[in-house]
């Protein structure tokens, strides 16, 4: 699978899922709303109907724009990066640390020979 289409998949999923959570709340408070403001001689059934309507299509809505905005920002992303950065190569060892190091095995080796000490892989138990 292509690394563009599983972010697709996996940010545009988790992101219309949210939106649509959020949409269900949004098409709740609407429906709440409509229904304490309608007219007194107004059907009670054209009411549920909006809300019915709300109910279904906000969280879709919602949830559609939610992917595709993902969609659009990750293949803008792909196409202005180029793909994947190549994973940086391991430099060599530089021969200044490398020499560094056995100056200060040397530099240990012998405060430890001024205090008698023996090596640790020496000592006894």
């Amino acid at each position: 699978m292509h690394p563009v289409l599983r972010r697709v998949l996996l940010n545009g999923g988790l992101t219309a899922g949210v939106l649509a959570l959020v949409g269900v709340l949004f098409a709740e408070l609407a429906s709440v709303w409509l229904g304490g403001n309608a007219p007194r001689n107004a059907d009670p059934a054209a009411d549920a109907q909006v809300g019915a309507a709300l109910r279904a299509r906000v969280p879709l809505v919602l949830g559609l724009w939610g992917f595709l905005f993902v969609l659009v920002g990750e293949v803008v992303i792909w196409r202005v990066r180029g793909g994947r950065p190549r994973a940086p190569e391991s430099p060599a060892p530089d021969e200044t640390a490398r020499r560094l190091n056995e100056l200060l095995a040397q530099a240990e080796a012998e405060a430890r020979a001024r205090r008698g000490d023996a090596p640790q892989g020496e000592r006894g138990a």
